[in-house]
């Protein structure tokens, strides 16, 4: 079969096993996907291990065709629950026979995996046996190691090395694998994976994500004063990413700015003080999203929870903030701290996989992992420094003005060009000379089922130690 040309209409297989999963991975995909349909023409595939409705997978096709571009369509594969404790994502576990019928008609010219399961490594394989005319590559947007490293209590080294095994088999196979930073593209290399690595950023929309979007009626539903300064906490509200640091955080320099509140108050009471005594602001911690360690948070003081939002709903609530703490350890990007910085809004972060973006002392602070204290230091002085929040804010809009969407999109179509070009011989016969699929596909099974029986003993111990989790309440915000 011929190779396509460059000036070949793309036709791209999507495959992300929680695609209908609205977060950072899906929503830097749907933006991809967007801007090579409605902008540059491409037919999409997209391929999930989610199991959505019929109408959840009309708006997003109705939504995606609506340029009048390339078409889009969704196809589901057979898959199961993330075997980890309180996660509601998906693996893909095996390709049906009409997923396979339905990729020979498309005749993709490239593939691009983001999970690397069982249903990836299908896609590799094929593209690299049976389909000449197609490249194949994979970009990384979570660190499987870490999270189960926070998870695993029983038999850990054991898990990682398995864990370790299949990842650097199925990355091992593709021709270029890209991180979406220069640390995880080091980390990674660590860790002795033998692929090619480059590093496929991430970008923000502006006009979007823009302190223009800062609104005093949404402060006040907040139940914020005018010079309340809100600490926000963004993003999937999860073990991993540290939600009790954030809150230790937000109480302590709560608790040193309600002592300094209660000085004043009392100073301007005296009977020889200055009655316009400025009084110090107020802290109020906002958490925008959701997850399995709410229970950190529920009940909190000076804690306002507001659940998942999206879109305009998302940067309204951002812009509205005035300081974003993200303590969490295994970013592999960071993109809720580029919106927040497009927002206008200082960031404290953890420096290992943080300042990529945040320049230290420049447009927010960064923070060497384990030093829970740091976190504690830079809200501080952002608090209490409102010329200093103010010059941050102005800084970190800028840099994120550099994170455009265009660039970013149009670099990854000539990453698939490249791929499909370079794809020969060599990385072919580097296939034939790995164990075969079969293995593979019982290797990850025997991984899947035993993380799974794994979390349900975790959920069975939490069960009896800590009872059952309650509903979290939120605010509900108006339109």
């Amino acid at each position: 079969m011929a190779v396509a040309s460059d000036h070949q209409q793309q036709r791209v297989v999507f495959y992300s096993g929680s695609f209908f999963k609205i977060d950072g991975v899906t929503l830097t995909l749907r933006g991809l996907i967007s801007h090579i349909t409605n902008e540059r023409g491409a037919d999409v595939l997209v391929l999930t291990a989610d199991n959505p409705s019929d109408a959840a997978i009309s708006d997003f096709t109705r939504s995606a065709n609506n340029g009048g571009g390339g078409l889009v369509r969704v196809l589901r594969v057979g898959g199961g629950p993330v075997p980890a404790p309180g996660a509601d994502y998906s693996l893909g576990l095996r390709v049906p026979e009409s997923t396979k019928r339905a990729l020979e008609v498309f005749r993709p010219t490239a593939v691009h995996v983001t999970n690397p399961d069982l249903v990836a490594l299908w896609l590799i394989n094929w593209v690299l046996r049976e389909r000449e005319d197609c490249g194949v590559m994979a970009t990384l947007h979570t660190d499987f190691m870490e999270i189960v490293n926070s998870y695993c209590i029983v038999g850990r080294t054991q898990a990682l090395w398995a864990l370790s095994s299949f990842l650097r088999h199925v990355y091992g196979l593709c021709p270029s694998v890209y991180a979406p930073t220069e640390f995880m593209r080091r980390k990674v290399q660590a860790e002795g994976w033998d692929t090619e690595l480059g590093v496929w950023g991430r970008g923000v929309d502006p006009e979007l994500f823009s302190p223009a979007r800062r609104c005093q009626d949404l402060r006040r539903q907040l139940g914020l004063d005018p010079d309340d300064v809100a600490a926000l906490w963004l993003g999937r509200v999860v073990q991993e990413k540290k939600p009790g640091v954030w809150l230790r955080a937000v109480q302590q320099v709560q608790r040193e700015a309600r002592e300094r509140y209660d000085a004043a108050v009392a100073a301007a009471e005296q009977p020889d003080s200055d009655s316009k005594v400025a009084l110090p602001p107020r802290v109020v911690g906002i958490c925008v999203g959701e997850g399995e360690a709410m229970r950190t948070l529920r009940g909190a003081d000076g804690v306002v929870c507001v659940g998942w939002k999206a879109g305009e709903d998302l940067a309204r609530v951002i812009a509205s903030c005035d300081i974003m703490v993200a303590p969490s350890e295994i970013e592999t990007f960071g993109r809720v701290t580029l919106e927040a910085m497009s927002c206008g809004l200082p960031c404290v972060v953890n420096r290992e996989c943080g300042d990529h973006l945040v320049q230290d002392g420049s447009n927010g602070f960064c923070v060497p992992s384990g030093d829970e204290n740091g976190y504690v230091e830079g809200l501080r002085k952002l608090v209490q420094d409102k010329n200093l929040r103010n010059k941050m804010s102005a800084t970190g809009r800028q840099i994120a003005l550099g994170y455009g969407t265009t660039q970013l999109y149009d670099g990854m179509l000539d990453i698939y060009r490249s791929c499909r070009e370079t794809q020969n011989k060599t990385f072919r016969a580097r296939v034939a000379k790995k164990r075969g699929l079969p293995f593979w596909e019982a290797f990850g099974l025997l991984i899947y089922y035993v993380f799974e029986a794994a979390k349900m003993m975790t959920a069975a111990v939490a069960f009896f130690t800590q009872g059952r989790d309650s509903e979290v309440s939120v605010v509900v915000l108006e339109p």
